[in-house]
């Protein structure tokens, strides 16, 4: 664990991406009366914004632009709290970490670090940061491309404790992408992912950095755990190479495990939890499942598949309602390469699950698009019920079929 170089003022400067504030988000988002924006996914990982009275419709030319400063590559979100701003950024082969003035633009505090990506990053996608820091208190916590933890100070950028996520101290397995999960909070812990054989979830303490625990030893993930309620009771829940997990967050016991896999050994997104104990999750090649989680008397818990489907692969976020789910269909062939790159009519969707039953909805098609009508995913696939049994939807009706005979209503696009 080290402390880093001092922390400066600076004025914006040129660099490859821009920030823009608009006034239709910057009194929710970043003003005094806002809601603070602290995490990956806001306040409570849903990626829900908890705002009212946001306008039905924007003028022809867009809202009004309040400021707008250019900052480096990477893909770090951004932070909002107190009237300040927070991300991350590379430039000139330098990692920042950023505060802002979301007023104005202006450049509170920045640190800059000397962080090489790992030699065998892939640069095809940059080399900026993709984790999104975590404010906690007057705490920032921040991870770079190649797993340089910090926790800083967040009214100065002062150092206070960091990490080497992927060096000797943990010996964590490297991700070819850059570090991308991002570190999240529960009670008086930060959990980070590391993975490799010598503990591949870890527990720090927010004040000190030590490790309070360090367990398990799946292969690395690009996702972020959650905290869920499951059945009752709070669980770390995260996907990792292969599998998604649920731990204890005060121990790291295991609690369960369900086995996805695909073909990239990536699993992306976040789980969704749709009420107490029904889960949604989904990964490219290897789909989206429907999952009741019920706990035993032992405290474990016992995971049941009601359904599969290939027809829903996607990288991005998904957002929950209770019982439903609005997703954004990202349709892959066989060889696991997005067929809108071979068709420029076959656009992504937005849709809509029910979790426990398995059902999909599905927007309407653009007006100019050669197939509207057709269910999407109609003879692209198959949908299982119950772990079992098999169906094809027909086009402009889908169904999914159970094991046990029994039929849920039949959704249309």
């Amino acid at each position: 664990m080290t402390r880093n170089d001092d922390a400066k003022r600076s004025s914006p400067g040129p660099a490859v991406a821009a920030l823009v504030l608009a006034c239709a988000i910057g009194g929710a988002a970043a003003g005094p009366k806002g809601t603070a924006w602290t995490q990956w996914g806001g306040p409570d990982g849903s990626f829900v914004a908890p705002s009212a009275g946001l306008a039905a419709d924007w003028p022809e030319a867009g809202p009004r632009k309040l400021w707008s400063r250019e900052l480096g590559g990477g893909y770090s979100a951004i932070l909002a709290e107190g009237g300040r701003l927070y991300t991350m950024y590379r430039t000139q082969g330098r990692e920042v970490v950023v505060s802002l003035d979301a007023a104005s633009g202006e450049t509170v505090w920045e640190r800059g670090y000397e962080a090489a990506p790992h030699p065998t990053h892939v640069t095809q996608f940059g080399d900026g940061p993709r984790s999104t820091p975590l404010i906690v208190g007057d705490r920032l916590y921040t991870i770079g491309v190649s797993g340089r933890m910090h926790c800083l100070d967040k009214r100065s950028g002062e150092v206070v404790w960091s990490h080497d996520l992927w060096g000797e101290e943990f010996g964590g397995s490297v991700l070819n992408h850059g570090y991308s999960s991002s570190p999240i909070a529960y009670a008086n812990l930060v959990y980070v992912l590391v993975g490799g054989e010598k503990g591949s979830i870890v527990a720090l303490s927010q004040k000190d950095g030590r490790v309070v625990w360090r367990r398990h030893s799946f292969g690395n993930s690009y996702s972020t755990p959650r905290i869920l309620e499951v059945d009752g009771r709070d669980e770390l829940v995260t996907f990792m190479k292969g599998e998604l997990v649920g731990l204890d967050p005060k121990t790291g016991e295991l609690r369960w495990s369900y086995a996805h896999e695909n073909q990239w050994g990536q699993n992306i997104n976040m789980p969704v939890m749709a009420d107490r104990n029904h889960l949604f999750l989904s990964s490219p090649e290897a789909g989206a499942r429907g999952l009741k989680l019920t706990r035993k008397e032992d405290g474990t818990v016992a995971v049941e598949e009601l359904w599969s489907t290939r027809k829903i692969q996607f990288y991005p976020r998904q957002l929950g309602a209770p019982g439903r789910l609005r997703l954004r269909l990202d349709r892959h062939d066989g060889a696991g390469l997005p067929r809108r790159r071979q068709h420029p009519h076959r656009r992504d969707r937005l849709a809509r699950a029910r979790v426990r039953q398995g059902q999909l909805r599905a927007g309407r098609r653009p007006a100019d698009h050669p197939r509207r009508g057709r269910q999407p995913g109609a003879g692209d696939g198959h949908t299982r019920g119950a772990g079992r049994a098999l169906a094809g939807p027909a086009p402009g009706r889908g169904r999914l079929d159970r094991a046990d005979g029994r039929r849920p209503d039949a959704v249309r696009p």
